[in-house]
């Protein structure tokens, strides 16, 4: 992410959720304190914005995701009323 190693020690919390189907990982989500982590190791010129960007990649998939279903949804609707 464009800063350079530090040798510094952080303290970081991640958390990571598997949904496991068929003894498989089918899904997982992760939710990283990204900020925190850039603070303590002096992230100079990494911006909320960037963060943001960062954040914001992980929805659009979803709402793509969503998006899609609800227009499939739609149509489906609007061919049962022809």
């Amino acid at each position: 992410m464009g800063v350079q190693p530090t040798g510094k020690k952080v303290d970081y919390e991640s958390t990571e959720i598997y949904r496991i189907s068929d003894g498989k990982i089918a899904e997982e989500w992760i939710c990283s304190d990204t900020l925190t982590l850039m603070a303590q190791i002096g992230g100079r010129g990494f911006s909320i914005g960037k963060l943001a960007a960062m954040w914001l990649t992980g929805y659009r998939m979803w709402f793509a995701l969503a998006l899609g279903i609800a227009l499939g949804a739609l149509s489906l609707a609007l061919l049962r009323l022809s």
